[in-house]
């Protein structure tokens, strides 16, 4: 994870301007709709920080490949902020391995705390939407079931690469 102080900075914008990534809708959206990422921390959109992943902000690590990307928001308690980030980073080598062709590209902090709640921002690739449904099944790990008892909400799109 990186240090306090030394965190990668980056931006979640309502449109396809982001420098790292940027997505559009797969299912029952306008054909203009956008989102995407920018490295670096000045601008507009919702400042994220990444956390586990990614580790540098470079094009190597942007998202990349075909399939389609979950954009999933949590909110957890922030008193276990930490912890949700180590289990999620524990338990993503066995996940991408039990569904080939997934890769999580990174697992964002969002903003400020709102009262004792923290937002994350995770994106993931799946080859496609058939794998991303079965992996919903394998999520039973102790590392997941305890991220499940730590969320307090959760939210998903999908999309693909714009």
């Amino acid at each position: 994870m990186p240090v306090e102080g030394l965190a990668l900075p980056f931006r979640l914008l309502e449109d396809g301007t982001g420098s790292w990534a940027s997505f559009r809708p797969l299912i029952g959206a306008w054909s203009d709709e956008r989102r995407s990422l920018a490295v670096g921390a000045d601008g507009p959109g919702t400042r994220l920080v990444a956390t586990a992943r990614p580790t540098a902000a470079d094009a190597v690590d942007a998202p990349t490949g075909p399939g389609v990307f979950a954009l999933r928001w949590f909110d957890c308690p922030s008193a276990d902020a930490e912890e949700f980030v180590e289990l999620s980073a524990a338990a993503w080598p066995a996940f991408e391995q039990g569904t080939p062709g997934t890769r999580v590209f990174g697992l964002f902090r969002a903003g400020e705390p709102v009262g004792d709640a923290t937002r994350f921002l995770l994106c993931t690739r799946y080859p496609n939407l058939a794998a991303w449904e079965s992996s919903r099944f394998d999520t039973g790990t102790a590392e997941f079931r305890r991220r499940a008892e730590l969320t307090r909400r959760t939210q998903v799109g999908v999309w693909r690469l714009a």
